[in-house]
């Protein structure tokens, strides 16, 4: 049987995301809307052809739409880039502040977005190929590589009719996978309207929150937890290397499975992840396909990553079949701002710099039997 790949860097190609879609706001007050709604400060894009990431909140703090946001006329015009199944919720958020019609906003429908990586990101795809706007996708750090281009729906046809032969056009999974190399989740079914906290999904790290705007819809509870320093649980790449019987899951440290328990592919964010030490509860799995996914874990249950530098083994296995067990990997992030994130738990900082950041630490995840095989849309 086929080995599942293990963790890979970067992204070489082009990806059409026909997962994302668009609204646009139009009007002279449009501008000072978003301002007094998003968690980046709307001021910084002006009205060039670069974009920002930002989120929409409650009123309590909790997310409920992570997005991309670009300026056409400044102040006058901005087009958000959202997850295409969560398009017509956020547009009923969006009327529904919009008291006495301050701003025009619609579904936008003549656009496109294409993620690139590698050589091609490198150079002006406004100017080279006509795009309306790009960006480098930063949540991941500058050294991710990954530049976000939007075209019109017209144009982008006609280049990719032209281009296709010497671009290499990826599927959308690949883009889905290298963010959960990088430990980014993105959509309602990573990040949970209405639950997620922002600093647990890594907004604060990720640019998407400016800290020194004024006020916003669900300011409070970001600015105080900012304030206080300490966020205990956050979003982590999860990466499975073992499935095996109880006395052969010790010896699968570093290799791939042999083959992939269709259950694990249909999380519905339930399944536990545990540490063997002790068996303490760390967080829970997120979503997985094929052996990489993305797990929301307790940082202070994760003694010996300190700065990504494993002080001695997290080791974890659950039965999770029949006596068959799941052996899988925490991986700190490479992007990381580390020094900050894991003193903020107490944890140890003190690694030389040239310790190597994407260290993986053994978790298991306890897998019901009756967990449905179709992954929820």
């Amino acid at each position: 049987m086929a080995r599942l790949p293990m963790i890979k860097k970067g992204l070489q190609g082009v990806i059409p995301l026909a997962c994302r879609s668009f609204l646009r706001l139009d009007g002279a007050e449009a501008g000072k809307f978003l301002q007094g709604l998003t968690t980046n400060d709307v001021t910084r894009l002006g009205g060039g052809k670069g974009g920002m990431y930002t989120a929409f909140l409650t009123p309590q703090g909790r997310m409920l739409h992570e997005c991309f946001m670009y300026s056409g006329q400044e102040g006058m015009s901005y087009v958000l880039e959202c997850e295409a199944q969560s398009r017509t919720r956020l547009l009923l958020h969006l009327q529904t502040y919009n008291l006495r019609g301050r701003c025009r906003v619609s579904a936008e429908e003549s656009l496109v977005v294409v993620a690139v990586g590698g050589a091609l990101a490198e150079g002006s795809w406004t100017e080279r190929y006509g795009a309306v706007w790009e960006c480098w996708d930063g949540r991941a750090g500058p050294g991710w590589g990954l530049k976000r281009v939007v075209f019109r729906a017209d144009d982008w046809t006609r280049l990719l009719g032209r281009q296709q032969s010497e671009w290499p056009v990826l599927p959308e999974g690949r883009y889905h996978r290298a963010r959960w190399e990088q430990g980014v989740a993105e959509g309602a079914y990573e990040v949970p309207a209405r639950q997620a906290i922002p600093h647990e999904y890594n907004l604060d790290i990720m640019g998407g929150v400016d800290f020194q705007k004024g006020c916003y819809l669900g300011q409070e509870l970001v600015h105080r937890t900012h304030m206080r320093g300490v966020v205990r649980k956050r979003v982590l790449p999860v990466e499975f290397v073992g499935v095996g019987t109880e006395t052969e899951i010790g010896h699968l440290h570093e290799q791939a499975c042999e083959f992939w328990p269709a259950q694990l592919d249909a999380t519905d964010g339930s399944l536990q992840i545990t540490s063997m030490a002790g068996k303490d509860a760390l967080g829970r799995l997120i979503v997985c396909e094929k052996g990489l996914g993305l797990g929301l874990l307790r940082l202070e249950g994760m003694r010996g990553l300190g700065a990504g530098r494993v002080g001695h083994a997290c080791m974890a296995v659950l039965d999770w079949q029949g006596g068959s067990y799941v052996r899988a990997r925490a991986v700190v992030p490479a992007w990381w701002p580390v020094a900050a994130v894991f003193k903020d738990v107490g944890l140890p900082v003190d690694v030389p710099v040239d310790v190597p950041v994407d260290v993986p630490v053994d978790v298991s995840v306890d897998v019901p039997v009756d967990v449905p095989v179709d992954r929820k849309s």
